[in-house]
């Protein structure tokens, strides 16, 4: 199971300039306090209509309680660090699993924000049976055009445990990104989103080497 999280940015700073807190501060101050076994920071490229700039992925290295968490020093530390760059207020967490759909082996996750991404949002009323259908078929289609090199992924929210507005979180990966977009915005249906993203890895040794201690 893994956490992801919703992070919009303060109104007075463009998308760049939040990026480059998150980046070069705010995350470097979370890997020094939480065990992270995996830390990825989604960058928003586009859809400037939606409430948010940054779809964040978290797991952690050691079971710790969410209510521990929330009380901990570790948290009271970053969280004054928070409102340097992002508004608080609209923080949206959610439990997701995620499921492999596709792997192309030639696509290694990067460090640092080497790479781009394609995410489509699939609506919050599409149940898990739902969810995979319609990612499959979206896969299909691309197939279809002939993308067979594709890195898929989907992330099913967990319903009691998700406050953020959409079901399920379809990630794809490939060479022609661009490509890869217009062909999905054209296959999507309803209230379903594409959105294009700066995908920031922090890897395996880089979260090992930064982390000091979890404050209780």
């Amino acid at each position: 199971m893994k956490a992801l999280s919703l992070i919009t940015r303060r109104d007075d700073l463009d998308r760049q300039a939040f990026r480059n807190y998150y980046e070069s501060t705010h995350c470097l101050l979370a890997m020094k306090y939480f065990p992270f076994a995996q830390y990825v920071r989604n960058h928003l490229l586009d859809a400037e209509d939606l409430d948010f700039d940054c779809i964040t992925e978290v797991r952690l290295a050691q079971v710790l309680d969410v209510g521990r968490i929330m009380r901990s020093e570790s948290r009271n530390r970053v969280l004054d660090d928070e409102a340097q760059f992002m508004r608080q207020e609209m923080i949206r967490v959610g439990s997701a699993h995620e499921l492999l759909l596709s792997d192309w082996r030639d696509i290694k996750p990067a460090g640092g924000c080497a790479g781009e991404r394609v995410v489509v949002l699939l609506p919050p009323n599409a149940s898990a049976t739902a969810q995979l259908v319609r990612a499959q078929t979206l896969l299909q289609v691309l197939a279809g055009g002939e993308f067979y090199d594709i890195k898929a992924s989907l992330d099913q929210l967990q319903k009691g445990a998700s406050i953020l507005p959409f079901a399920a979180l379809l990630w794809l990966e490939a060479e022609n990104i661009e490509e890869l977009q217009s062909s999905l915005t054209r296959a999507l249906k309803g209230d379903e989103r594409c959105i294009r993203v700066a995908t920031c890895r922090s890897d395996a040794d880089e979260l090992k080497e930064r982390f000091v201690a979890f404050l209780p």
